[in-house]
């Protein structure tokens, strides 16, 4: 499975709102964790909220190294 540059290698971990997975990147060949949250399980605005948060705290941390 692919999803945009990211090559899926396998499944990390599972809960119920989504699932974590290894990820290679197709042309820089370096490895990544990708989260895919199931929306449809997502209906709590405040977890929704939160979850958002997580993704803008994270993005804040990128660095290259």
């Amino acid at each position: 499975m692919q999803i945009k540059n990211f090559h899926i290698i396998r499944s990390l971990e599972r809960n119920t709102l989504s699932e974590t997975y290894l990820a290679r990147h197709v042309q820089d060949n370096y490895l990544v964790k990708v989260r895919l949250y199931d929306q449809y399980n997502i209906t709590n605005e405040e977890v929704r909220e939160a979850i958002l948060q997580r993704l803008r705290n994270s993005y804040q941390m990128r660095h290259r190294n």
